[in-house]
């Protein structure tokens, strides 16, 4: 995804609604987080999307 058009989607809609996702088996959660390294994102939403929003889900169930 386009850097921008990510930065965009996380101001329109909230790091707390997005989830990381890789695509795996098909590309490599690693290469996606070092993408994820350019985008210009706060730590709290960097930790929001890559960890604490499928915490919560997984908390609720």
């Amino acid at each position: 995804i386009d850097p921008g058009q990510f930065e965009r989607i996380v101001q329109r809609h909230g790091a707390e609604r997005i989830l990381f996702a890789s695509d795996c088996p098909w590309d490599s959660p690693v290469r996606i987080h070092r993408i994820m390294d350019d985008f210009a994102l706060t730590p709290a939403q960097r930790s929001r999307i890559d960890w604490e929003n499928a915490l919560e889900l997984l908390e609720q169930h």
